[in-house]
């Protein structure tokens, strides 16, 4: 059986021959995978459009932002409680020096723990696209 033949306005009639070295196209191989395009249709849109999106969606486990968020908030809530105290003429006593820096300390694991989880969504697209 032959196979039909497309709509004239479908046709691609004229052709352009492009020599590369490897390097080059490996380059182009991997962001044609990556956009899921051949990589006639990828140099195609390049050539025409200037630009391919490549998108690769990010899953995140909302529950250990979730955990996070709720750190970040007793953290917060801490901190509001000292601003309070000094706001009210609370005294600059060795236990109020404490409980800041105990709570610049949660701030700073936390932004450790959050860069850390974060970190795993961070990197290339072959990373990303997992």
């Amino acid at each position: 059986m032959v196979r039909p033949k497309k709509d004239e306005y479908l046709r691609k009639s004229k052709r352009i021959n492009l020599r590369l070295d490897e390097d080059q196209y490996d380059i182009i191989e991997g962001y044609a995978n990556a956009a899921n395009l051949t990589i006639s249709e990828y140099i195609r849109q390049q050539a025409v459009h200037g630009k391919v999106n490549i998108s690769c969606p990010i899953y995140v486990d909302m529950d250990q932002v979730h955990e996070v968020v709720q750190e970040l908030s007793a953290i917060g809530n801490n901190l509001n409680q000292i601003a309070v105290y000094f706001h009210i003429g609370g005294s600059k006593t060795e236990a109020v020096r404490d409980a800041i820096y105990e709570a610049i300390c949660l701030v700073r694991k936390t932004c450790r723990e959050l860069t850390k989880k974060l970190g795993e969504y961070h990197g290339d697209l072959e990373t990303l696209c997992k």
